[in-house]
């Protein structure tokens, strides 16, 4: 019988509506806070700029996946190797960074895909996302160190 708590653990990730209302919410909320504020016109003018250029790169890439770099697969085998798949079809090998944050309604993971500082993707999870049991055997994985096979049973 196998257990369901095995590796692999593959994900395909969906847009999450709940991720998509909260960032349009924060970034509506900035918007008048923007409008509100003291500021010459000039600098309110270039904040908004920043305000809507940031809103459209999050929403396309985390809340849509309509861009070209959003991940669509996670897949981690048995020898713990990270595996992530765009939506331009890119398939490449990646590192999982130490700080992921697991929570049983929101898992962020964050990758590191090269050796430059711009080469990170992050990955983030909530329930209406991904297969409950793959998010469930996610979370597992992402709280227990794995087996090496040697050493002392503690």
């Amino acid at each position: 019988m196998q257990n369901n708590f095995e590796l692999p653990v593959f994900i395909l990730p969906e847009p999450s509506r709940w991720y998509k209302s909260w960032t349009c919410m924060l970034h509506l909320g900035a918007v008048v806070l923007l409008l509100v504020s003291m500021l010459p016109w000039v600098w309110k003018t270039v904040l908004l700029l920043l305000v809507v250029l940031s809103y459209r790169s999050i929403s396309g890439k985390y809340c849509q996946q309509s861009h070209p770099a959003s991940i669509i697969q996670v897949y981690c085998n048995e020898a713990d190797e990270w595996w992530l798949m765009t939506a331009d079809g890119n398939i490449m090998q990646a590192r999982l960074l130490p700080p992921s944050f697991v929570h049983a309604r929101l898992v962020i993971l964050g990758f590191k895909t090269g050796p430059a500082w711009w080469q990170r993707r992050h990955v983030i999870l909530t329930p209406e996302t991904a297969n409950p049991d793959s998010l469930r055997r996610l979370r597992v994985r992402l709280r227990l160190p794995l087996s090496s096979g040697t050493g002392n049973p503690a």
